[in-house]
């Protein structure tokens, strides 16, 4: 039920963000509204990110779905009315733009306000739902690594057929196309609630919840400035953690245009000479080769093991970035033009497997390797890592303007992904992650610091105290 109402989710999602920057750019004859929207959206989960991965910890988990839910709900209301009055303020004046007139002024306004609670609201759920709900109802490895590719699989399926919907609908006309996407987002939102909910009510483990840590007491600059305090807050629990390293090895993998979905990397091999119809095939591959590792990551990790699985499939992505970096050049420089260009796409959509690869795996070592009553704190500061790095590639472009010039963004992905690798390597030099079944007396399981989630306890009561959970065990100190 978890998957079926991530797919509900996923499939609005990707249709409403493809269709939104679609409308703001046919309204105004340029991409400042487009990419001012994806500023503020991303640059909210920046600052807000971290207060709300700690409303998460504190809040009951039906709750903390029946707000975000209600939430989303709201921000599509909203947003789809203010586009609905942009669309009519439009017609018929080719000189529209949005600071145009208070009236339109305040309008957009609003729509950069309800992106942004839409934007939180989409945060919250993905913390709470992966990263809280799934591995308190899932606690064997096996079993969670299966359901982990699973929720990526449904991600890449949504992230080719959403757009293709979406696409197919706007030929109706904007204001029509739009309309009837936000209507199936506003529509869905019943429906994956309830789907929740049951999953809620048939697993009672869901209605425990580990206390947050003990505050200490911020006063107040605490009280008025609680975001902020937050932000503070989040970021001291996050460096406290092992995963610190896998977490930032991960967000080196955002700091990149060579995706096969990147708007700009689009348009560079568009001013390469490449036709509309092979980047469209290029795409559609990229998302088969992400939904392909999906598939094959739960396999290789029986084999290898969750780290060096994770090493694996990170270092794919290295190796195979660097290798369309030396086709790049040698395509620039006049060998074989016409083979590396297309062997250039080729390792580019061979990337792929290891990025989702990886990812299935880094999510895993978060569910299992942050306590309970923390999850949602460092989860969220991990978002915002994310965000922040989507939005520093945004900033390069307009500077680069010239499509030859692109080139430098794209080594410039290829040093940062093999950065990533780097640091991936030195934190499995430092660590061990390790299953093996204990119990607390007499082990050097004895004194780790992470709280048994509700699922952990049941099992050490049922089971006189033998356990398995994930550990980290630093190399050549336990």
């Amino acid at each position: 039920m978890m998957i079926a109402s991530h797919l509900l989710t996923r499939t609005g999602d990707k249709m409403w963000e493809f269709a939104l920057p679609l409308i703001l750019s046919s309204l105004a004859p340029d991409l400042f509204a487009a990419a001012l929207f994806g500023l503020v959206t991303y640059g909210v989960r920046v600052i807000f990110g971290t207060w709300i991965g700690r409303k998460i910890d504190d809040t009951n988990r039906l709750k903390v779905i029946s707000l975000g839910i209600g939430l989303q709900a709201v921000s599509v209301g909203c947003s789809a009315t203010a586009i609905w009055f942009l669309l009519r303020l439009s017609a018929n004046n080719p000189d529209f733009h949005f600071f145009m007139t208070p009236v339109s002024s305040s309008i957009f306004v609003a729509l950069l306000l309800s992106g942004s609670v839409g934007s939180l609201a989409a945060m919250a759920m993905d913390i709470a739902i992966e990263r809280d709900w799934v591995p308190t109802l899932i606690t064997e490895d096996e079993h969670l690594t299966v359901m982990n590719a699973r929720m990526r699989q449904a991600d890449l399926v949504t992230e080719v057929g959403g757009p293709l919907v979406g696409g197919f609908l706007l030929l109706l006309g904007n204001q029509i196309g739009f309309m009837i996407i936000a209507g199936w987002n506003f529509l869905t939102f019943l429906p994956q609630y309830l789907l929740l909910v049951a999953v809620y009510y048939d697993f009672p483990i869901l209605h425990k919840k580990a206390a947050p840590p003990a505050e200490e007491e911020g006063g107040v600059i605490a009280t008025f400035c609680s975001p902020f305090y937050s932000l503070f807050r989040g970021w001291r629990l996050f460096t406290q953690q092992p995963i610190v390293l896998v977490t930032f090895s991960f967000t080196m993998l955002w700091l990149t245009i060579l995706s096969p979905h990147d708007p700009v990397f689009t348009a560079y091999l568009m001013f390469a000479g490449y036709p509309d119809w092979e980047l469209g095939i290029f795409r559609a591959i990229g998302a088969v080769a992400g939904v392909i590792a999906a598939f094959l990551f739960p396999a290789i990790a029986r084999g290898l093991g969750l780290q060096k699985s994770m090493l694996f499939f990170i270092f794919e992505e290295g190796v195979m970035v660097a290798a369309a970096g030396v086709t790049l050049w040698l395509n620039l420089h006049g060998y074989a033009p016409e083979v590396m260009r297309y062997l250039f796409l080729v390792f580019v959509v061979l990337s792929r497997p290891g990025l989702y690869g990886f990812e299935v795996g880094e999510i895993q070592v978060m569910q299992q390797g942050v306590p309970e009553n923390i999850r949602g704190s460092v989860s969220s500061v991990e978002s915002s890592l994310t965000a922040l790095a989507a939005l520093i590639f945004f900033i390069p472009p307009i500077f680069v303007s010239n499509p030859q010039d692109f080139v430098y963004l794209i080594w410039a992905s290829i040093g940062c992904i093999n950065v990533g690798s780097l640091l991936f390597a030195i934190w499995s030099m430092r660590w061990d992650l390790s299953n093996r079944e204990h119990k607390h007396g007499g082990t050097k399981y004895d004194l780790h610091n992470y709280l048994h989630s509700a699922a952990q306890q049941g099992i050490l009561e049922e089971q006189a105290e033998i356990h398995a959970h994930l550990h980290f065990v630093r190399r050549g100190c336990c």
